[in-house]
């Protein structure tokens, strides 16, 4: 008897030690957006006309943990913007290069006008989509091939 009771105690605890390494090995993923990231989003909504288009929610909410609409993350960093045919009007940051990991930006066929801000230091940009808007002259940079 003793020796069953044993094993019964022992199989509890077993089971209970998978359940919770099991339950440990769960990535729980709560993004933090990168503060400079998150910055550069509320100036961007702030340089709008029509904010409201974009329906993101009011408060203290995290851009990448609450999967804002038009606005994609890895981990904890933006990396595509994708506004497109929205009719957003307004103008864009100045501090748009701080979204450093950004990799794709799609504003075509908006209302948006205004200079546009510099893109140095978005080394991982490979699609920058801008056409169909009312900004001012295109920086040469944007004319350089590389």
């Amino acid at each position: 008897m003793r020796h069953s009771f044993h094993n019964g105690a022992l199989t509890g605890w077993l089971r209970l030690a998978v359940v919770s390494a099991f339950l440990c090995s769960i990535p729980f993923v709560r993004a933090e957006t990168n503060p400079d990231d998150y910055a550069v989003l509320q100036e961007f909504y702030r340089g709008l006309n029509n904010p409201e288009v974009l329906k993101w929610p009011a408060g203290s909410s995290d851009p990448c943990g609450d999967k804002w609409n038009y606005i994609f993350c890895s981990r904890s960093r933006v990396t595509q913007i994708q506004t497109k045919n929205l009719k957003l009007s307004g103008t864009l940051p100045k501090d748009f290069n701080k979204l450093t990991e950004l990799s794709n930006v799609g504003l075509q066929n908006n209302n948006l006008s205004g200079s546009l801000p510099s893109f140095s230091g978005l080394s991982k940009l490979k699609y920058a989509y801008l056409g169909n808007n009312q900004f001012g002259t295109i920086p040469s940079i944007f004319l350089s091939a590389s």
